[in-house]
């Protein structure tokens, strides 16, 4: 086995040098193609559908209502039937272009199109399907290099994975799911590569890639990892000499226009190596093809257009450059961002408890979450989950429940310890350590129509309606906190967001991370209303935010991100930019 994992990585790895300048051309005009183009048609027809049926956006709360609709069902098919073309378009020519190059040929692209459309019309709505699980299942093993320009930003949202690892039995859920969808993934490699060389149809194609990966996925997965470290190690020597040249011509940092080079080449050399990886993969599994059809639009190359080539890449390059000056210029560290504890600070305590409400003041922090449940005698309760089986080691539910068999009830987590305490009292000790909060309203369904009243009325018996903020995933709660109250500070949690933000009437959104584009901060802001994003724990992502026109950032990292803050607090050259700029290998 191992022979032979190096038998055909030193294949790919030769083919790949050979035709190194031909594959950049071509994987250029694929991203301009696929990720231009097809974006923007993507975004129209999403814009048509969200016309169509009256809605602004497509989030968690309206999507049923979209589905219902007879012209948004039909606009979203037609949505899904051009992405499925798109995304097989962009697979196919990938295929055809490594199979043309092995052969002396290239691309036939004027014909590229008619064979496309005559397979796809043989097939019906359930073999489209079909490939759009192909897609999902992809997802986990995106990194490795196997997503498309259209999707290589999907993945799995944090606020998903993460609160699914919070419990040991669906973190090991969680964990066993993920390796199913990374073998089924591994199984159905040959998917593409058979549906463009061959005749076979969606179901045979799954089973006939089944049949040639059985027994031979720890073989493919050592040849791709094979492939992407060397191609790993070719790039970090091209970035460390391009930092050092940068360094001795510029040493404090300081010349905006070589570090927009510098930043242009480093992302460039990214850019061709996940390329090229991408294209490794794919000859990998075309190495294992034993059949294909001959009728593919492929022909003889002729004499190289090497001016039009040059001339591509060259209004390519001028273009990174422009963009990556314009960044490197603008970016700079919001210091107004209010840090959020997420429930307290997890690090030292347990969620939600008065402990981590202590330790996030001890951070600085700017502002505390919680969460608050209503029992079954109307009272509130400081904590997430409804079912206290995960902190408690209780299977019964908060809103089944009595006050004062919840409250006291000890709550373990990582290693600390606590006691579910009343929102009365939390608020008692948040005044006392002049701790501002923001208190998500979590209503389970079985709240009476005085839900929001007693709420408001507490609040105000605290006295502590000035130091906070109201939020809740159920706007019909939070509007009607607004509308009883609208002195208070109110928020909208959103988890899922496409399109733009609603204009609701509140005075801030709380949206996840998987959600966020810049665009939205302007939205926000332009409707004089304020943006929250959570929950933000990686360092990178913290790195990012800090730079970023959002009013609040949501985290259980406090202590990173003080560190991060502290960084992005001093002056910094150009090259300190430059670092924060460069993004991890996908």
């Amino acid at each position: 086995m191992i022979q032979r994992v190096l038998k055909q990585a030193k294949e790919t790895l030769k083919d790949l040098n050979k035709n190194k300048w031909h594959y950049l051309y071509t994987g250029i005009l694929i991203q301009l193609i696929f990720g231009v183009a097809g974006s923007f048609i993507l975004r129209r027809i999403f814009g048509f559908v969200l016309l169509m049926t009256g809605q602004d956006n497509l989030n968690n709360t309206n999507i049923v209502q979209i589905l219902l609709n007879p012209m948004g069902f039909i606009s979203l098919i037609v949505y899904l039937i051009l992405l499925v073309v798109l995304l097989f378009l962009e697979y196919q020519v990938f295929c055809l272009m490594i199979l043309g190059a092995s052969n002396q040929k290239k691309i036939a692209w004027k014909e590229l199109f008619h064979p496309t459309y005559l397979k796809l019309n043989k097939q019906n709505i359930f073999n489209g399907l079909y490939f759009l699980v192909y897609v999902i299942l992809g997802i986990p093993i995106a990194n490795l290099g196997l997503s498309t320009t259209l999707t290589n930003e999907l993945y799995i949202p944090d606020f998903i994975t993460g609160e699914w690892s919070k419990s040991p039995i669906s973190a090991v859920l969680l964990f066993v799911g993920g390796l199913t969808l990374i073998y089924l993934a591994f199984r159905f490699l040959f998917v593409v590569p058979l549906f463009t060389l061959t005749d076979l149809n969606f179901p045979q194609i799954y089973k006939r890639s089944w049949q040639m990966t059985k027994g031979k996925l720890i073989e493919f997965f050592l040849s791709f990892t094979l492939i992407e470290f060397v191609l790993l190690i070719i790039l970090l020597p091209v970035f460390l000499l391009s930092l050092v040249v940068a360094l001795i011509l510029d040493n404090n940092g300081g010349n905006l226009f070589l570090e927009s080079l510098l930043l242009t080449l480093i992302n460039g050399c990214i850019f061709a190596t996940n390329l090229f990886v991408k294209i490794g993969i794919f000859h990998l599994l075309i190495q294992n093809m034993q059949s294909f059809s001959n009728n593919l639009p492929l022909q003889n190359v002729q004499k190289k257009r090497k001016f039009a080539s040059l001339a591509l890449l060259f209004m390519v390059f001028a273009s990174f450059y422009l963009s990556e000056t314009y960044q490197l210029a603008t970016l700079e560290y919001n210091p107004k961002i209010e840090i959020v504890g997420h429930r307290g600070y997890v690090a030292k305590a347990v969620e939600n408890s008065v402990e981590g409400l202590r330790a996030a003041k001890n951070m600085k922090a700017n502002y505390v979450e919680l969460d608050l449940l209503y029992t079954k005698d109307h009272q509130f309760v400081v904590i997430h989950d409804n079912d206290l089986k995960r902190l408690a080691g209780l299977d019964k539910k908060v809103s089944d429940l009595p006050a004062n068999k919840v409250i006291g009830l000890k709550i373990k987590q990582d290693g600390h310890t606590s006691k579910i305490v009343s929102m009365k009292d939390y608020l008692k000790i948040a005044k006392q350590l002049q701790m501002h909060l923001i208190l998500e309203l979590k209503p389970t369904g079985n709240e009476d129509s005085s839900y929001v009243i007693r709420f408001v009325n507490e609040l105000k018996k605290s006295g502590m309606e000035n130091q906070v903020k109201i939020m809740s995933l159920d706007l019909p709660t939070i509007l009607a906190v607004e509308k009883l109250d609208p002195d208070l500070d109110t928020g909208y949690v959103i988890p899922i967001q496409f399109g733009k933000l609603p204009n609701e009437p509140v005075d801030f959104y709380a949206i996840e991370d998987f959600s966020y584009r810049p665009q939205l901060a302007e939205d926000v802001h332009q409707m004089n209303k304020k943006l929250f994003v959570w929950t933000i724990n990686s360092p990178d992502k913290i790195r990012y935010y800090l730079q970023t026109p959002i009013d609040g950032l949501i985290t259980d990292e406090l202590k990173t991100t003080n560190q991060t803050k502290n960084e992005l607090g001093h002056d910094k050259s150009y090259i300190d930019r430059l670092l924060d700029l460069v993004q991890p290998l996908q």
